[in-house]
């Protein structure tokens, strides 16, 4: 097994988002009879570990965690996992869009750090959009 790199993080909102991209990533390279291998299940248990002191859903967590003990992930589950992903991915992106709309308008932004999330995902979403 590959080692997993240490996971160096600016901010809360920056360690969901990666958390998320990471739980979609390892969701959407299973079989899609939804069976899973060894080395599947060994990359959910990390991510619940790793994603312990994260304000992530709980609804999330015991998804998973039932994936993990059957060793299977249905229909039901993965749309579970998925929607969860899309609030918590659609709070992340409002709260960055918030404080731009803050920083421009002259408030002082309840959450400064979500300006640098909202400028770093524009610079990405065109990047990707221009090299696709």
């Amino acid at each position: 097994m590959t080692k997993r790199r240490r996971r160096i993080t600016a901010n809360p909102a920056q360690l969901r988002t990666e958390l998320c991209a990471e739980l979609k990533s390892l969701c959407e390279s299973f079989a899609a009879d939804g069976r899973l291998v060894l080395a599947e299940i060994e990359g959910l248990r990390t991510w619940l570990r790793d994603s312990a002191g994260v304000d992530l859903p709980q609804d999330l967590r015991n998804v998973v965690s039932r994936v993990i003990v059957t060793g299977e992930l249905t229909a039901d589950e993965r749309r579970a996992i998925y929607g969860t992903l899309e609030v918590v991915e659609a709070a992340e992106s409002s709260a960055a869009v918030a404080a731009v709309a803050s920083l421009l308008s002259g408030a002082p932004a309840r959450r400064p750090w979500a300006f640098f999330v909202g400028v770093v995902g524009l610079a990405a979403l065109a990047l990707m959009l221009t090299y696709r």
